[in-house]
């Protein structure tokens, strides 16, 4: 009687908890897919807590939630199992509440797998065309600006015109369907020491700057490279936290070199220690390809909110020698930037975010950057800022090809000013620049494997191996890049770049 009481409120508990979980689960499913706006205003919710419900809702069948669920019904099952089998007219009553709220969890996990199916259907169905359209887009702008690559391109294996199945089976599966044992992580390489920051001027004595290789096992060598910075409101965050999805993608998925790097943040150190540091991450790779296996001659950079207003202002601010105390001569360009919902152009937007972004993150006064940098503060924090100084003609030289990526339900970073963003970098000069809005994405929709995540994955790796393709047909594999290892511009030709072996 004792051991199958104990099994069966072993069960009870197990059934419960499964249950409750896929009631949390089905809910941030449903509200994931209402706009951030209705939500803040009707049930008058934060708008951080609106992000972590449209997070949870797009992981919800993909994530550890699976797992956390299964295993508690198994559990369950087993505990009613061993009740059944021990016969004592005292475990009947307990065996028949058990086999009810089985019934129960059982039709709760039925409803919800069917609107998830729906849900699918939708947001595959959704994205998949969008995703589609915008990389079509993006090669017929890459051909038109680079017109003599066309006819020397060379298709890669990666390179496909729409997902393959396995990414189908990554937006359903999640983690569980990601070929992860093919994927070499070394961690916690040295890309700068504190001597050298302090030599050049750096203010504190910090920990060694620190990156981690991610590639591909084996078949890894003299591809691609792809610098990724990780977000967090540039006062947290970290390599090892939310950025494996997308490094993890484009090292097993596009075969590119993955350097995930850390960075000095705020409240410690300012805006231009941070920039000072990726361009100090660029100098690394572009000289230490015995190390990464990569092909240093082309490096895409990329990030997450932070982390995608530094790629952009790195991709933008490139060999300024103000950003390379002690390294000024050294070749910081870039050949592709690849921003996720960057936090770009508020500085013009919000009177409060300026006033607090320039105290808490800039923390340099206009006068101190008249006389260090020979402008305002506002001229070169902000990537919208930097690119609309910019005439024509530098643009054209100076601006590599873009491919920025928003969400339309991010509540965080305005869609309107990642439009604009976009809009200014391809102003007049008809620039490769790509934009892919994704249907229902909330901010940091990238935490976790979901099919908004996986296709917006296909069309920004589709998008940097087109890029990648170009390069190679304008520059070949077998030469050698005079000056800066960019994309020639329409106003120069291939022989004042290259120069064959």
């Amino acid at each position: 009687m004792g051991q199958g009481s104990t099994s069966s409120t072993i069960g009870r508990i197990c059934i419960r908890s499964a249950a409750l979980l896929q009631v949390l689960r089905l809910t941030a499913n449903v509200f994931s897919h209402i706009p951030p706006v209705q939500l803040e205003r009707r049930l008058a919710l934060n708008r951080w807590v609106v992000m972590s419900i449209g997070i949870a809702g797009a992981s919800s069948t993909t994530s550890l939630w699976v797992v956390a669920i299964e295993t508690l019904h198994l559990i369950a099952r087993f505990c009613a199992a061993q009740s059944n089998s021990i016969s004592h007219p005292y475990n009947s009553h307990s065996i028949s509440v058990l086999s009810r709220l089985s019934r129960r969890y059982t039709q709760l996990d039925s409803l919800f797998y069917a609107v998830q199916a729906a849900v699918f259907a939708v947001c595959i169905a959704r994205i998949h065309k969008r995703a589609r359209f915008e990389i079509r887009a993006f090669s017929a702008a890459v051909a038109r600006f680079y017109p003599s690559a066309v006819s020397r391109v060379v298709p890669s294996p990666t390179l496909s015109s729409r997902p393959s199945l396995q990414a189908h089976f990554q937006a359903i599966i999640g983690w569980f369907a990601t070929p992860w044992w093919n994927v070499e992580h070394i961690k916690d390489i040295t890309y700068a020491t504190p001597e050298e920051i302090l030599a050049s001027g750096g203010p504190k004595i910090i920990p060694r700057l620190q990156l981690d290789i991610l590639r591909k096992k084996n078949s890894h060598h003299n591809r691609p490279i792809l610098i990724y910075i990780h977000g967090g409101a540039w006062l947290f965050g970290d390599k090892r936290l939310r950025t494996l999805p997308i490094c993890h993608y484009f090292a097993s998925t596009e075969n590119w070199v993955v350097l995930n790097i850390n960075y000095r943040m705020a409240p410690a150190f300012r805006l231009e220690d941070m920039l000072v540091d990726i361009k100090r991450a660029i100098r690394w790779a572009r000289s230490n390809n015995h190390v990464h296996g990569g092909d240093s001659r082309f490096i895409a950079i990329s990030g997450g909110s932070a982390g995608g207003h530094l790629c952009s202002l790195a991709a933008l601010t490139a060999n300024w020698p103000q950003f390379q105390p002690g390294f000024e001569d050294t070749d910081t360009t870039v050949q592709a930037c690849l921003p996720w919902y960057p936090a770009v152009g508020h500085v013009y937007a919000s009177a409060a975010w300026k006033r607090w972004f320039l105290e808490a993150i800039v923390q340099m006064k206009p006068r101190e950057s008249l006389v260090r940098y020979d402008m305002g503060t506002d001229e070169w924090c902000d990537p919208m800022a930097v690119i609309h100084r910019m005439s024509t003609q530098e643009r054209i030289a100076r601006v590599p090809p873009f491919f920025v990526i928003e969400g339309t339900f991010d509540n965080i970073v305005e869609p309107r000013l990642v439009r604009a963003f976009v809009s200014e970098l391809c102003k007049e000069t008809k620039l490769p620049v790509g934009y892919l809005e994704v249907p229902g994405a909330h901010h940091a929709f990238d935490l976790s494997f979901s099919p908004k995540l996986i296709y917006a994955l296909w069309a920004a790796g589709n998008a940097m191996e087109t890029l990648y393709n170009t390069w190679l047909a304008l520059n070949g594999s077998n030469q050698t890049i005079l000056g800066t290892a960019t994309f020639p511009n329409s106003a120069q030709t291939e022989e004042q770049i290259v120069v064959t072996d």
